[in-house]
């Protein structure tokens, strides 16, 4: 068993006799890129001649792979770009994936104010990346977190101790976590693979149903439709704004004590909100408004394809408001949960998809369209036998996935604790 010391530093705890503690600074250049306004975003479309040119949302937050192919360049006679060399880190320093979202570049690249760039100045470049992915460090790195926005400084960064191993066994510890991290997320990618094979099983399950219904052997009329086709003979066609009311106003009044949930983009998940409770002294303004029964669907990319629905319930008072970035439709004359799953089916999806526009990273659907989206439907009591075939039938599709993403968190814990134990000299390799 190797022989231990204290490295003096909480977070990092006993390290080998023969490693060192310094700060990043000691083995590293650390420098911010540069931002692009969106307006101008159309002038860095050409790729020719150049490198790309790389923002926060282009790094996986699992894998740590990058989208180089982004559409967005900057030329290589541009000086006034900053470049992140390839072989360097370079890791999200701001904002909700701050110090979560990190890759080690194979290519040079120029990049947004965001994101920092770790140049290894006396290190191994790949020891250092193991370094900045380990669990302690990520911890270490929220504890200087600042800001209205959350994000730590260059300067603070550079002071954050660092463990210096001799070199050969910098180059052993990142050659033994490539091949021990490159298996880990080859089982992780297989049960990804499978997670999406069984999304798209279950949206076929919703489009088959709620256009064609249960039973196969209904005679069938033409809808009228182009993009719905033949449906059963006795079903219905109908716009949404007909059977729902958009965005509804909020009839609520608010004294200075009351509580009410604030609902981000984000916390609309597949079919279920995560409320998070703030005070108002007043009715905000910009915000979308909504009740318990509501359905909530997210407007822009990417959340819309990410399935960012849900039937609003467990709000706090039973009320929230919400981002702007958020649709909101309250039934009438209809079943909450049919329209639900017809927000689901591929078709709507589609459809929806094509009519999104907008500059940069974020495009919207138009709430024209959505508003007055042709859909066939059935009478209420078969809209009732719809939906407890759906639901009967989603929750045992959920269940695989929910076991399969179980076994992702499990083996991304153990891919940073493994990091951890060998990037601090507590596991020999």
């Amino acid at each position: 068993m190797r022989e231990m010391k204290d490295s003096g530093v909480k977070w990092i705890g006993e390290i080998p006799v023969d490693w060192e503690v310094c700060r990043f600074k000691n083995v590293a250049q650390l420098f911010t890129g540069n931002s692009i306004k969106d307006t101008d975003k159309v002038n860095y479309e050409d790729a020719s001649d150049a490198r790309p040119y790389l923002a926060t949302k282009d790094i996986d937050l699992i894998f740590a792979t990058v989208n180089y192919d982004n559409g967005l360049y900057v030329k290589y006679n541009d000086f006034s770009f900053k470049v992140a060399p390839k072989g360097s880190t370079l890791m999200c320093v701001e904002g909700g994936s701050a110090g979560r979202k990190k890759t080690k570049l194979v290519q040079d690249v120029s990049f947004v104010n965001k994101l920092c760039c770790f140049q290894s100045k006396t290190v191994s470049g790949d020891y250092l990346h193991y370094f900045l992915c380990s669990p302690n460090y990520e911890s270490e790195f929220a504890n200087n977190l600042s800001g209205l926005i959350g994000g730590v400084s260059t300067s603070a960064l550079k002071n954050i101790p660092f463990l210096l191993p001799p070199p050969e066994e910098q180059h052993r510890i990142a050659d033994y976590l490539d091949d021990k991290c490159a298996k880990i997320d080859s089982i992780i990618e297989r049960e990804e693979a499978v997670i999406e094979k069984l999304k798209n099983y279950k949206l076929s399950i919703i489009t088959e149903k709620v256009t064609k219904g249960l039973n196969q052997d209904v005679p069938m009329k033409d809808s009228g439709v182009e993009w719905i086709g033949k449906i059963p003979e006795h079903w219905k066609v109908g716009k949404i704004k007909y059977v729902s009311t958009f965005n509804p106003p909020n009839i609520m009044k608010f004294d200075n004590s009351y509580q009410i949930g604030y609902v981000p983009m984000e916390y609309v998940k597949n079919g279920y909100i995560l409320p998070q409770v703030i005070e108002y002294g007043k009715i905000p303004t910009g915000l979308s408004y909504f009740e318990n029964g509501d359905i909530v669907i997210a407007k822009v990319t990417p959340c819309f394809e990410n399935g960012n629905i849900a039937i609003a319930s467990g709000l706090y008072n039973g009320v929230a408001f919400g981002s702007s970035e958020l649709f909101v439709f309250r039934c009438k004359n209809i079943k909450t949960e049919f329209l639900f799953f017809i927000m689901q089916n591929e078709i709507f999806k589609k459809l929806c998809i094509s009519t999104m526009t907008g500059t940069g990273g974020l495009k919207r659907i138009s709430s024209t369209f959505i508003r007055n989206y042709k859909f066939a439907y059935p009478s209420i009591d078969e809209q009732n036998t719809i939906i407890a075939f759906l639901d009967s039938k989603c929750s045992k599709i959920d269940s695989i996935i929910d076991k399969k993403q179980t076994l992702i968190t499990k083996l991304a814990e153990y891919k940073k604790s493994l990091i951890y134990e060998v990037v601090t000299g507590k596991k020999e390799v």
